[in-house]
């Protein structure tokens, strides 16, 4: 059974689930292509270098490469993915966060009352709590 924070995580990565089942399949890819090398390797060593066969050497060899960077372009790719998806939760959790508790709204047009020398101070302050929670705004604060 899920339990509540997975639930709401799982609702943040649904939309992204084509990105996550790639991801999985290029980590499976990259799994089991760097199985293959080993056989070759061991093919090189008892049968093309006992029969000084440098055709079956090359292509035992040629082979074992292709399949190291095929793994290795599979777990870039797999690698990729996955940081693509965590950015996008991120954001999508970050944007979720702010429209929620409505920070750093600009106080000085929602509310005529206050001065403007109120609503900087307000947001200098706003702008150090961001900074505490290493959190990014679009504005430039003061």
């Amino acid at each position: 059974m899920l339990s509540r924070l997975k639930k709401y995580f799982l609702a943040y990565i649904r939309p992204l689930r084509f990105l996550w089942v790639q991801a999985v399949l290029f980590g499976l890819a990259a799994s089991l292509f760097i199985l293959i090398p080993p056989y070759f390797f061991k093919k090189i060593i008892d049968d093309a270098v006992p029969a000084k066969d440098t055709a079956g050497f090359l292509l035992y060899a040629f082979i074992a490469a292709l399949f190291i960077v095929l793994a290795a372009g599979a777990a870039g790719r797999a690698e990729y993915l996955e940081r693509a998806i965590k950015i996008k939760v991120r954001a999508a959790l970050r944007n979720d966060f702010f429209q929620n508790i409505q920070i750093l709204r600009p106080l000085y047009v929602e509310r005529p009352e206050r001065s403007f020398v109120d609503a900087k101070n307000t947001m200098i302050h706003e702008c150090k709590v961001s900074w505490h929670l290493n959190l990014k705004f679009n504005h430039a604060c003061p």
